[in-house]
């Protein structure tokens, strides 16, 4: 069909992945390359974009707590969705216990 989006879901072990495709301009790819040289390993693309987006994940639950846009309970519920380090730095941020 023209103009219709296929997802293709892909479910290993627990987590489910969506087939999805992003498009970067060379100078996006330039700079991926310069991060991934300053990380010990030389994680993928893939592994640098999940962190980012766990990093941005972490910076929008903060703010909109601080600015009373979520509650407590929602902001838990998605705390729990963020890496360990990442969930007590988000709670040592907002000045909440860690449950």
């Amino acid at each position: 069909m023209k103009g219709s989006k296929q997802i293709k879901e892909i479910v290993t072990g627990k987590k489910k992945t969506l087939d999805k495709y992003l498009k970067l301009t060379i100078e996006q790819v330039r700079k991926l390359t310069f991060v991934q040289k300053a990380i010990l390993g030389r994680p993928s693309f893939q592994k640098i974009i999940n962190g980012k987006i766990d990093l941005a994940f972490a910076v929008a639950l903060t703010s909109l707590y601080k600015d009373d846009e979520i509650g407590l309970e929602e902001f838990e519920a998605n705390v729990k969705r963020l890496p360990k380090f990442l969930q007590q730095s988000v709670y040592e941020e907002v000045g909440e216990e860690i449950n």
